[in-house]
Protein backbone atom coordinates (compact mmCIF):
# COMPACT_ATOMS: atom_id res chain seq x y z
CA UNK A 1 0.00 0.00 0.00
CA UNK A 2 1.44 3.41 -1.17
CA UNK A 3 1.13 6.00 1.62
CA UNK A 4 -0.21 8.66 -0.85
CA UNK A 5 -4.02 9.89 -0.82
CA UNK A 6 -6.09 11.18 -4.20
CA UNK A 7 -8.80 12.90 -2.90
CA UNK A 8 -11.40 13.48 -5.88
CA UNK A 9 -13.74 16.26 -5.72
CA UNK A 10 -16.65 15.69 -8.21
CA UNK A 11 -19.63 18.17 -8.39
CA UNK A 12 -21.63 15.35 -9.35
CA UNK A 13 -23.05 12.07 -8.16
CA UNK A 14 -20.26 9.50 -9.39
CA UNK A 15 -22.60 6.90 -10.35
CA UNK A 16 -23.27 5.94 -13.27
CA UNK A 17 -19.98 6.96 -14.49
CA UNK A 18 -21.95 7.94 -18.21
CA UNK A 19 -20.96 11.99 -18.23
CA UNK A 20 -17.25 13.24 -18.84
CA UNK A 21 -16.45 14.13 -15.42
CA UNK A 22 -17.83 10.98 -13.59
CA UNK A 23 -16.29 8.24 -15.82
CA UNK A 24 -12.57 9.97 -15.54
CA UNK A 25 -13.11 10.27 -11.97
CA UNK A 26 -14.14 6.83 -11.73
CA UNK A 27 -11.80 4.94 -13.64
CA UNK A 28 -8.91 6.26 -12.32
CA UNK A 29 -9.42 5.82 -8.98
CA UNK A 30 -10.01 2.31 -9.79
CA UNK A 31 -6.88 1.87 -11.67
CA UNK A 32 -4.96 4.38 -8.60
CA UNK A 33 -6.41 1.98 -6.23
CA UNK A 34 -5.25 -0.81 -7.52
CA UNK A 35 -1.89 0.59 -7.49
CA UNK A 36 -2.11 1.03 -3.70
CA UNK A 37 -3.17 4.47 -3.99
CA UNK A 38 -5.92 5.29 -1.47
CA UNK A 39 -9.11 7.24 -2.96
CA UNK A 40 -11.15 9.25 -1.77
CA UNK A 41 -14.16 10.96 -3.27
CA UNK A 42 -15.93 14.20 -2.37
CA UNK A 43 -19.42 14.23 -4.52
CA UNK A 44 -22.21 16.74 -4.53
CA UNK A 45 -26.14 15.84 -5.12
CA UNK A 46 -29.73 17.50 -5.67
CA UNK A 47 -31.86 16.81 -3.38
CA UNK A 48 -32.01 12.89 -3.43
CA UNK A 49 -29.77 9.82 -4.49
CA UNK A 50 -30.36 6.26 -4.51
CA UNK A 51 -27.95 3.64 -5.14
CA UNK A 52 -28.81 -0.23 -4.56
CA UNK A 53 -25.72 -2.72 -3.13
CA UNK A 54 -24.82 -3.43 -6.61
CA UNK A 55 -24.46 0.47 -7.46
CA UNK A 56 -22.10 0.64 -3.71
CA UNK A 57 -20.44 -2.47 -4.62
CA UNK A 58 -19.32 -1.37 -7.58
CA UNK A 59 -18.17 2.57 -5.98
CA UNK A 60 -16.40 0.38 -3.16
CA UNK A 61 -13.91 -1.04 -6.02
CA UNK A 62 -12.88 2.52 -6.79
CA UNK A 63 -12.60 4.57 -3.45
CA UNK A 64 -11.85 3.48 0.05
CA UNK A 65 -13.83 6.12 1.43
CA UNK A 66 -17.16 8.26 -0.07
CA UNK A 67 -17.97 11.43 1.37
CA UNK A 68 -21.89 12.68 -0.50
CA UNK A 69 -22.97 16.17 0.16
CA UNK A 70 -26.19 16.98 -0.83
CA UNK A 71 -27.70 20.35 -2.09
CA UNK A 72 -30.88 20.63 -0.51
CA UNK A 73 -33.66 23.80 -1.28
CA UNK A 74 -32.11 26.26 1.00
CA UNK A 75 -28.16 26.06 -0.72
CA UNK A 76 -30.53 25.86 -4.37
CA UNK A 77 -32.18 28.94 -3.41
CA UNK A 78 -28.47 30.46 -2.18
CA UNK A 79 -26.96 29.25 -5.44
CA UNK A 80 -29.44 31.06 -7.45
CA UNK A 81 -29.79 34.53 -5.76
CA UNK A 82 -25.87 34.40 -5.85
CA UNK A 83 -25.88 33.71 -9.63
CA UNK A 84 -28.70 36.38 -10.36
CA UNK A 85 -26.83 39.02 -8.08
CA UNK A 86 -23.40 37.91 -9.29
CA UNK A 87 -24.56 38.61 -12.97
CA UNK A 88 -25.40 41.98 -12.30
CA UNK A 89 -22.65 42.88 -10.49
CA UNK A 90 -19.44 40.90 -11.70
CA UNK A 91 -18.39 39.29 -15.06
CA UNK A 92 -17.71 35.42 -13.24
CA UNK A 93 -19.41 32.67 -15.68
CA UNK A 94 -22.85 30.65 -14.16
CA UNK A 95 -20.86 27.78 -13.84
CA UNK A 96 -18.30 29.31 -11.09
CA UNK A 97 -21.42 30.06 -8.93
CA UNK A 98 -22.48 25.99 -9.06
CA UNK A 99 -21.22 25.49 -4.96
CA UNK A 100 -22.63 29.67 -3.68
CA UNK A 101 -23.81 28.32 -0.18
CA UNK A 102 -22.07 28.81 3.09
CA UNK A 103 -23.68 25.89 4.11
CA UNK A 104 -22.02 23.84 1.00
CA UNK A 105 -18.35 25.21 2.10
CA UNK A 106 -18.97 24.59 5.29
CA UNK A 107 -19.90 21.53 5.12
CA UNK A 108 -17.04 20.96 2.35
CA UNK A 109 -14.63 22.02 5.01
CA UNK A 110 -15.92 19.53 8.11
CA UNK A 111 -14.97 16.71 5.73
CA UNK A 112 -12.00 17.95 4.60
CA UNK A 113 -10.46 18.34 8.47
CA UNK A 114 -11.89 14.38 8.78
CA UNK A 115 -9.80 13.43 6.50
CA UNK A 116 -6.84 15.09 7.12
CA UNK A 117 -6.79 13.68 10.56
CA UNK A 118 -6.32 10.58 9.30
CA UNK A 119 -4.31 11.45 6.00
CA UNK A 120 -0.65 12.55 5.73
CA UNK A 121 0.29 12.79 1.96
CA UNK A 122 -2.67 13.69 0.74
CA UNK A 123 -2.88 15.88 -3.19
CA UNK A 124 -6.55 16.57 -4.42
CA UNK A 125 -7.89 16.50 -8.15
CA UNK A 126 -11.19 19.17 -8.57
CA UNK A 127 -13.28 18.29 -11.34
CA UNK A 128 -14.81 20.82 -13.42
CA UNK A 129 -15.18 24.78 -13.08
CA UNK A 130 -17.99 23.71 -11.05
CA UNK A 131 -15.94 23.17 -7.89
CA UNK A 132 -14.69 26.77 -8.17
CA UNK A 133 -16.10 28.10 -4.62
CA UNK A 134 -13.47 25.29 -3.22
CA UNK A 135 -10.47 25.58 -4.62
CA UNK A 136 -9.83 28.64 -2.05
CA UNK A 137 -10.97 26.57 0.74
CA UNK A 138 -8.32 23.63 -0.67
CA UNK A 139 -5.32 26.40 -1.00
CA UNK A 140 -6.04 27.42 2.32
CA UNK A 141 -5.66 24.29 4.27
CA UNK A 142 -2.51 24.14 2.69
CA UNK A 143 -2.81 21.23 -0.13
CA UNK A 144 -1.77 20.56 -3.34
CA UNK A 145 -4.52 19.97 -6.04
CA UNK A 146 -4.76 20.37 -9.96
CA UNK A 147 -8.00 22.01 -11.44
CA UNK A 148 -9.48 19.31 -14.09
CA UNK A 149 -11.86 21.68 -16.53
CA UNK A 150 -11.87 18.25 -18.76
CA UNK A 151 -13.35 20.09 -21.62
CA UNK A 152 -12.33 24.42 -22.28
CA UNK A 153 -15.51 26.21 -21.73
CA UNK A 154 -14.62 28.83 -23.85
CA UNK A 155 -13.98 26.30 -27.18
CA UNK A 156 -17.15 24.42 -25.97
CA UNK A 157 -19.50 27.37 -26.28
CA UNK A 158 -17.64 29.14 -28.82
CA UNK A 159 -19.17 25.65 -30.64
CA UNK A 160 -22.69 26.08 -29.30
CA UNK A 161 -22.97 29.53 -30.40
CA UNK A 162 -23.02 27.95 -33.91
CA UNK A 163 -26.13 26.49 -33.13
CA UNK A 164 -28.35 28.75 -31.36
CA UNK A 165 -30.51 31.58 -32.44
CA UNK A 166 -32.24 34.87 -31.12
CA UNK A 167 -32.31 35.58 -27.47
CA UNK A 168 -31.01 32.23 -26.71
CA UNK A 169 -27.75 33.32 -28.66
CA UNK A 170 -27.43 36.85 -26.32
CA UNK A 171 -27.28 34.53 -23.12
CA UNK A 172 -24.66 31.98 -24.81
CA UNK A 173 -22.85 34.78 -26.37
CA UNK A 174 -22.42 36.50 -22.86
CA UNK A 175 -21.38 33.45 -21.52
CA UNK A 176 -18.64 32.82 -23.78
CA UNK A 177 -17.34 36.23 -23.06
CA UNK A 178 -17.26 35.87 -19.41
CA UNK A 179 -15.55 32.59 -19.76
CA UNK A 180 -13.49 33.53 -21.81
CA UNK A 181 -12.74 36.30 -19.05
CA UNK A 182 -12.33 33.67 -16.34
CA UNK A 183 -10.26 31.36 -18.26
CA UNK A 184 -7.75 34.26 -18.97
CA UNK A 185 -6.95 35.35 -15.76
CA UNK A 186 -7.18 32.45 -13.81
CA UNK A 187 -5.98 33.11 -10.28
CA UNK A 188 -2.51 31.36 -9.37
CA UNK A 189 -3.38 29.94 -5.78
CA UNK A 190 -0.78 29.00 -3.72
CA UNK A 191 -1.19 25.24 -4.21
CA UNK A 192 -2.27 24.91 -6.92
CA UNK A 193 -0.04 22.62 -8.70
CA UNK A 194 -1.33 21.96 -12.40
CA UNK A 195 -4.09 22.11 -14.69
CA UNK A 196 -5.98 19.39 -16.77
CA UNK A 197 -7.39 19.34 -19.99
CA UNK A 198 -8.58 16.16 -22.06
CA UNK A 199 -7.38 16.77 -25.56
CA UNK A 200 -4.48 19.26 -27.40
CA UNK A 201 -7.42 21.05 -28.86
CA UNK A 202 -9.15 22.21 -25.51
CA UNK A 203 -5.54 23.66 -24.58
CA UNK A 204 -4.99 25.06 -27.38
CA UNK A 205 -8.25 27.01 -26.89
CA UNK A 206 -7.89 27.49 -22.99
CA UNK A 207 -6.43 30.97 -23.24
CA UNK A 208 -4.88 31.33 -19.63
CA UNK A 209 -2.24 33.81 -19.70
CA UNK A 210 0.69 31.42 -18.85
CA UNK A 211 4.01 33.70 -18.75
CA UNK A 212 7.02 31.37 -17.81
CA UNK A 213 8.77 34.80 -16.14
CA UNK A 214 5.93 35.61 -13.68
CA UNK A 215 4.47 34.20 -10.39
CA UNK A 216 1.22 33.10 -12.14
CA UNK A 217 3.04 30.54 -14.52
CA UNK A 218 0.72 26.92 -13.88
CA UNK A 219 1.60 24.07 -15.93
CA UNK A 220 -1.34 22.41 -18.75
CA UNK A 221 -1.36 18.85 -19.28
CA UNK A 222 -3.27 17.60 -21.64
CA UNK A 223 -4.98 13.50 -19.68
CA UNK A 224 -7.04 11.99 -22.50
CA UNK A 225 -9.68 9.66 -22.25
CA UNK A 226 -9.27 6.12 -21.56
CA UNK A 227 -11.05 2.81 -21.67
CA UNK A 228 -10.07 -1.01 -21.42
CA UNK A 229 -10.07 -2.32 -25.05
CA UNK A 230 -10.63 -6.13 -25.65
CA UNK A 231 -9.04 -8.42 -27.69
CA UNK A 232 -10.65 -9.77 -30.64
CA UNK A 233 -9.45 -11.30 -34.25
CA UNK A 234 -10.39 -10.87 -37.70
CA UNK A 235 -12.05 -13.83 -37.79
CA UNK A 236 -14.69 -12.62 -35.11
CA UNK A 237 -14.77 -9.39 -36.82
CA UNK A 238 -15.84 -10.93 -40.00
CA UNK A 239 -18.94 -12.41 -37.98
CA UNK A 240 -19.67 -9.53 -36.15
CA UNK A 241 -20.20 -8.05 -39.87
CA UNK A 242 -22.32 -10.39 -40.78
CA UNK A 243 -24.60 -10.55 -37.59
CA UNK A 244 -24.93 -7.02 -37.25
CA UNK A 245 -24.94 -5.24 -40.82
CA UNK A 246 -27.44 -2.48 -41.15
CA UNK A 247 -27.58 -2.02 -37.19
CA UNK A 248 -26.66 1.68 -36.55
CA UNK A 249 -25.51 3.04 -33.21
CA UNK A 250 -25.48 6.32 -31.50
CA UNK A 251 -25.11 6.84 -27.92
CA UNK A 252 -24.07 9.12 -25.03
CA UNK A 253 -25.76 11.69 -22.45
CA UNK A 254 -29.12 12.69 -24.41
CA UNK A 255 -29.51 15.64 -22.80
CA UNK A 256 -26.22 17.00 -23.48
CA UNK A 257 -26.36 19.73 -26.37
CA UNK A 258 -24.07 18.97 -28.36
CA UNK A 259 -25.63 15.01 -28.55
CA UNK A 260 -29.12 16.90 -28.91
CA UNK A 261 -27.52 18.57 -32.19
CA UNK A 262 -26.07 14.94 -33.87
CA UNK A 263 -29.55 13.61 -33.18
CA UNK A 264 -31.01 16.37 -34.94
CA UNK A 265 -28.52 15.55 -38.04
CA UNK A 266 -29.34 11.80 -38.20
CA UNK A 267 -32.99 12.41 -37.65
CA UNK A 268 -33.44 15.20 -39.92
CA UNK A 269 -30.75 15.33 -42.53
CA UNK A 270 -29.28 11.37 -42.84
CA UNK A 271 -32.48 9.12 -42.46
CA UNK A 272 -33.93 10.74 -45.33
CA UNK A 273 -31.02 9.85 -47.42
CA UNK A 274 -30.90 6.42 -46.32
CA UNK A 275 -34.67 6.08 -47.26
CA UNK A 276 -34.50 7.57 -50.20
CA UNK A 277 -31.58 4.87 -51.66
CA UNK A 278 -32.83 2.04 -50.26
CA UNK A 279 -30.31 1.42 -47.83
CA UNK A 280 -31.66 -1.83 -45.36
CA UNK A 281 -30.82 -0.14 -41.24
CA UNK A 282 -31.83 0.26 -37.54
CA UNK A 283 -30.95 3.18 -35.97
CA UNK A 284 -30.50 2.74 -32.11
CA UNK A 285 -30.15 5.80 -29.80
CA UNK A 286 -29.10 4.82 -26.29
CA UNK A 287 -28.05 7.00 -23.54
CA UNK A 288 -29.20 8.91 -20.36
CA UNK A 289 -31.82 11.32 -19.94
CA UNK A 290 -33.58 11.66 -22.85
CA UNK A 291 -36.01 14.27 -22.70
CA UNK A 292 -40.11 13.45 -23.39
CA UNK A 293 -39.98 15.40 -26.56
CA UNK A 294 -36.62 13.49 -28.08
CA UNK A 295 -39.11 10.06 -27.16
CA UNK A 296 -42.26 11.23 -28.89
CA UNK A 297 -39.97 12.80 -32.08
CA UNK A 298 -38.03 8.69 -32.15
CA UNK A 299 -41.69 7.18 -31.89
CA UNK A 300 -42.16 8.28 -35.72
CA UNK A 301 -39.84 6.56 -36.92
CA UNK A 302 -40.44 3.01 -37.33
CA UNK A 303 -36.73 2.39 -38.05
CA UNK A 304 -35.25 3.97 -35.11
CA UNK A 305 -35.26 2.53 -31.39
CA UNK A 306 -34.45 4.24 -28.36
CA UNK A 307 -32.52 2.52 -25.46
CA UNK A 308 -33.17 4.86 -22.16
CA UNK A 309 -30.69 5.24 -19.67
CA UNK A 310 -28.72 1.66 -20.72
CA UNK A 311 -27.29 -1.00 -17.89
CA UNK A 312 -24.64 -2.28 -20.35
CA UNK A 313 -23.80 -0.22 -22.76
CA UNK A 314 -21.11 -2.95 -24.56
CA UNK A 315 -23.76 -5.06 -25.12
CA UNK A 316 -25.69 -2.60 -27.33
CA UNK A 317 -22.27 -1.40 -29.16
CA UNK A 318 -21.19 -5.38 -29.50
CA UNK A 319 -24.91 -5.78 -31.24
CA UNK A 320 -24.05 -2.33 -33.75
CA UNK A 321 -22.17 -2.91 -36.98
CA UNK A 322 -21.43 0.67 -36.72
CA UNK A 323 -21.36 3.89 -34.87
CA UNK A 324 -21.77 7.27 -36.04
CA UNK A 325 -20.64 10.42 -33.98
CA UNK A 326 -21.55 13.34 -36.18
CA UNK A 327 -20.46 15.98 -33.41
CA UNK A 328 -20.35 19.13 -34.53
CA UNK A 329 -20.33 21.34 -30.89
CA UNK A 330 -19.26 20.79 -27.73
CA UNK A 331 -15.28 20.15 -27.22
CA UNK A 332 -13.61 17.66 -25.28
CA UNK A 333 -12.47 13.64 -26.73
CA UNK A 334 -15.98 11.74 -27.75
CA UNK A 335 -16.10 8.73 -25.73
CA UNK A 336 -18.40 7.27 -28.19
CA UNK A 337 -16.05 7.20 -30.63
CA UNK A 338 -13.02 5.78 -28.15
CA UNK A 339 -15.47 3.16 -26.34
CA UNK A 340 -17.10 1.66 -29.90
CA UNK A 341 -13.28 1.55 -31.46
CA UNK A 342 -12.33 -0.02 -27.99
CA UNK A 343 -14.37 -3.06 -28.69
CA UNK A 344 -13.84 -3.37 -32.65
CA UNK A 345 -17.00 -1.48 -33.91
CA UNK A 346 -15.97 0.89 -36.97
CA UNK A 347 -16.86 4.32 -36.65
CA UNK A 348 -17.86 7.44 -38.76
CA UNK A 349 -17.01 10.10 -36.96
CA UNK A 350 -17.20 14.30 -37.95
CA UNK A 351 -13.50 15.86 -38.76
CA UNK A 352 -13.64 18.20 -35.50
CA UNK A 353 -14.65 14.90 -33.62
CA UNK A 354 -11.79 13.37 -34.89
CA UNK A 355 -8.97 16.03 -34.79
CA UNK A 356 -9.41 15.27 -31.05
CA UNK A 357 -8.35 12.38 -30.74
CA UNK A 358 -5.96 12.17 -33.61
CA UNK A 359 -7.85 9.63 -36.04
CA UNK A 360 -7.06 9.06 -39.62
CA UNK A 361 -9.65 9.13 -41.93
CA UNK A 362 -9.34 5.68 -43.69
CA UNK A 363 -6.80 4.23 -41.59
CA UNK A 364 -8.87 3.85 -38.27
CA UNK A 365 -11.67 5.48 -38.68
CA UNK A 366 -14.36 7.14 -42.12
CA UNK A 367 -14.79 11.14 -41.28
CA UNK A 368 -17.41 12.88 -42.88
CA UNK A 369 -18.87 16.65 -41.86
CA UNK A 370 -22.63 16.38 -44.03
CA UNK A 371 -25.50 13.88 -44.42
CA UNK A 372 -24.52 12.96 -48.29
CA UNK A 373 -20.77 12.00 -46.67
CA UNK A 374 -22.41 10.06 -44.29
CA UNK A 375 -24.49 8.35 -46.70
CA UNK A 376 -21.12 7.45 -48.79
CA UNK A 377 -19.17 6.14 -45.87
CA UNK A 378 -21.68 3.65 -44.75
CA UNK A 379 -22.81 2.97 -48.25
CA UNK A 380 -18.68 1.88 -48.43
CA UNK A 381 -18.89 -0.26 -45.40
CA UNK A 382 -21.63 -2.12 -46.57
CA UNK A 383 -20.25 -3.14 -49.18
CA UNK A 384 -16.65 -4.31 -48.17
CA UNK A 385 -16.07 -6.39 -45.84
CA UNK A 386 -12.20 -5.84 -46.23
CA UNK A 387 -12.52 -2.53 -45.68
CA UNK A 388 -14.81 -3.32 -42.57
CA UNK A 389 -12.52 -5.84 -41.02
CA UNK A 390 -9.01 -3.13 -41.48
CA UNK A 391 -10.92 -0.14 -39.56
CA UNK A 392 -12.17 -2.02 -36.69
CA UNK A 393 -8.82 -3.64 -36.81
CA UNK A 394 -6.92 -0.48 -36.74
CA UNK A 395 -9.19 1.46 -34.68
CA UNK A 396 -9.05 -1.33 -31.83
CA UNK A 397 -4.70 -1.09 -31.98
CA UNK A 398 -4.98 2.66 -31.60
CA UNK A 399 -7.29 2.60 -28.72
CA UNK A 400 -5.11 0.00 -26.98
CA UNK A 401 -1.77 1.89 -27.67
CA UNK A 402 -3.08 5.10 -27.04
CA UNK A 403 -6.15 5.29 -24.73
CA UNK A 404 -5.41 2.83 -21.83
CA UNK A 405 -6.32 3.48 -18.39
CA UNK A 406 -3.03 1.73 -17.58
CA UNK A 407 -1.42 4.83 -19.77
CA UNK A 408 -3.25 7.82 -19.03
CA UNK A 409 -2.71 6.85 -14.98
CA UNK A 410 1.03 6.83 -15.42
CA UNK A 411 0.76 10.42 -17.18
CA UNK A 412 -1.26 11.61 -13.90
CA UNK A 413 1.40 10.19 -11.33
CA UNK A 414 4.10 11.32 -13.69
CA UNK A 415 3.25 14.85 -14.62
CA UNK A 416 -0.28 15.86 -11.70
CA UNK A 417 0.18 14.57 -8.64
CA UNK A 418 2.65 15.90 -6.52
CA UNK A 419 2.84 15.48 -2.92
Amino acid sequence: MINKTIISILPRPIWPPYAGQSRLCYFRSLELRERGYKTILVEFYFFRMTRNEEDLEKISKAFDEVYSIKINALDFFLIFCKSVFNQILSFFPLQTHFLSSYFLERKFKNILNIIEKSNTEIFIHCYSIRTYKLWNIISRSSKSFTIDFVDSMTLNLKNKLKFVMSFKKLFFLNEFLRTKNFESNLIKYNYLQSIILVSRNDINYFSFKRNLNNNNYIPIFESGIGVQPIRINAKEINVNYEKNLGNLLFFGTLSYEPNKVAIDFLLNNLLPILKANKVKFKLTIAGRNPSRNLIKNIEIYKEVYLVPNPKNMNQIIDNSFLSLVPIFTGSGQQYKAVESLSRGTPIIISSQAADALSLQDGVNCLIADNSQDYYKCLDNLMNSPHLYEELAMNGLNYIDKEFSWKSRVDNLIKNVYKF
